[in-house]
């Protein structure tokens, strides 16, 4: 929807600058159309925005807290501990939204995070037999420092973009888990496979 948008904008209004895109294009629909058209891109904004918090809360309480910190934990405090991390995620998105001096800095960050998924998703589909249970999670964990240490450590900014580095380090990882972990996972068989 923001591309086709995007694409209306530099039909109808050439002249704009890409900051008054939307603006213009919704300023010159009809008012239901206009209003369908902010409805329909914030409900993508909410419920993407819900399901990356309710992924994190779950990420968190599952694979670091109930696998490293306390393996006996009960169902109520486990609930406890995810709603906490939801919070906690929400206002720290907050803080960066209302805080964030350069957003195109900040959002390109912030998706270079999904380098370390990427990964993830693409050795699984194309490579399973190098896949290992606590690849992603070490592929994952890798990639979040490696983007922290990208911001505070400038000597890291030998490559043009930080999304290269993560790809590097990512893959880096992915595949010393590979080496190291010798506990693949079970991948369901295909139909038609032979043994």
């Amino acid at each position: 929807l923001c591309a086709l948008i995007g694409l209306v904008a530099r039909v109808k209004y050439p002249e704009v600058t890409p900051t008054m895109a939307l603006p213009s294009v919704v300023m010159g629909l009809d008012p239901i159309a206009a209003g369908v058209t902010l409805a329909a891109m914030w409900a993508a904004d909410v419920s993407t925005a819900c399901t990356i918090l309710l992924g994190a809360g779950t990420l968190f309480a599952q694979d670091i807290y109930k696998r490293f910190i306390n393996p006996g934990v009960a169902e109520q405090k486990y609930l406890l501990i995810n709603r906490i991390t939801i919070l906690v995620c929400g206002l720290l998105t907050l803080w960066f939204a209302f805080n964030a001096a350069g957003i195109v800095k900040t959002m390109i960050a912030g998706l270079s995070l999904t380098t370390a998924l990427t990964v993830v998703f693409l050795f699984t589909i194309f490579c399973p037999k190098l896949c290992r249970r606590s690849a992603a999670f070490y592929t994952t964990l890798v990639g979040l420092i490696g983007i922290i240490a990208w911001e505070f450590i400038p000597a890291l900014h030998i490559l043009q973009h930080v999304i290269y580095f993560e790809w590097i380090i990512c893959v880096a990882t992915f595949l010393l888990v590979a080496l190291f972990d010798k506990n693949p996972i079970k991948t369901p068989e295909l139909v038609g496979e032979r043994k």
